[in-house]
């Protein structure tokens, strides 16, 4: 049964090895059929049965080797087949990092380019400005959210004590703001002095916005046309608080003249 085994295993598997375990088998069969014979006096011979055992044992070993060896090689193989799949994705990735790094650093320059950009437009819209007139004392805060503003004033002396100021505050944030603030006050130049009323200006600056940007986003002003005497003229705003003292309270300014 044994040999029948290892002939069955010789003929799946082809492998050499198995032929040095059946000549051992047969080997062995012989020497214990020998030293039977000899027992029974069949004939006069040396027992050898322990002798071809090592046969087996030889055989046996040979096989293992040979298992050892295989796996060995196959080993060996999957190894270089990984060191090679290792290199291929270690290549891979070092393109990819040197493309994110290079894309990362034009990112880079593009953002300074667009910070120097705006910090040019924030220098601009701050020379923009205006001063106040000298016989007037006033205290101004300008201090955008962002680098550049979407707010902007302007002090128009219109006569002995009598000014007229301007506030607006376009809609949007950042750079997008501060262009429609540039627009504004463009225009606001352009028709301050061309009527005496504030509301006549507000209607000729409403008039020229409409007719540049029909499709356009609202833009929010409002115009203080005197110092003393104070008349508020709105477009788009809520009301604004008056006040004259700095713990006192802060009524809406609802209507012309000064406030109760």
């Amino acid at each position: 049964y044994l040999l029948f085994l290892l002939l069955e295993y010789r003929r799946r598997t082809a492998r050499g090895v198995t032929s040095w375990m059946i000549v051992s088998q047969c080997a062995f069969f012989a020497g214990v059929t020998n030293d039977a014979l000899v027992g029974a006096g069949v004939y006069q011979f040396v027992y050898v049965s322990e002798y071809v055992f090592f046969s087996i044992v030889l055989a046996m070993s040979a096989s293992l080797l040979s298992e050892f060896v295989r796996a060995r090689a196959a080993v060996e193989e999957m190894n270089e087949v990984l060191d090679r799949r290792v290199m291929e994705r270690t290549r891979a990735l070092e393109m990819v990092s040197e493309t994110t790094a290079r894309a990362l650093t034009d990112l880079q320059q593009k953002d300074e380019r667009l910070l120097a950009n705006i910090e040019q437009a924030r220098l601009f819209q701050e020379k923009t400005l205006p001063v106040p007139p000298a016989n007037a004392d006033f205290g101004i805060c300008y201090q955008p959210l962002e680098v550049v503003s979407g707010d902007t004033f302007d002090i128009c002396e219109l006569g002995p004590a009598r000014l007229r100021i301007f506030l607006a505050d376009v809609t949007g944030h950042g750079v997008q703001a501060a262009m429609r603030t540039t627009l504004l006050k463009t225009e606001y130049d352009r028709l301050k002095n061309t009527h005496e009323d504030a509301a006549g200006v507000l209607e000729a600056l409403n008039r020229r916005l409409v007719g540049l940007f029909p499709d356009g986003e609202m833009m929010s002003t409002a115009v203080w046309p005197s110092c003393w005497n104070c008349r508020s003229f709105r477009s788009g705003t809520v009301c604004p608080r008056w006040t004259s003292n700095p713990v006192g309270s802060m009524p809406y300014f609802t209507r012309s003249g000064l406030p109760d």
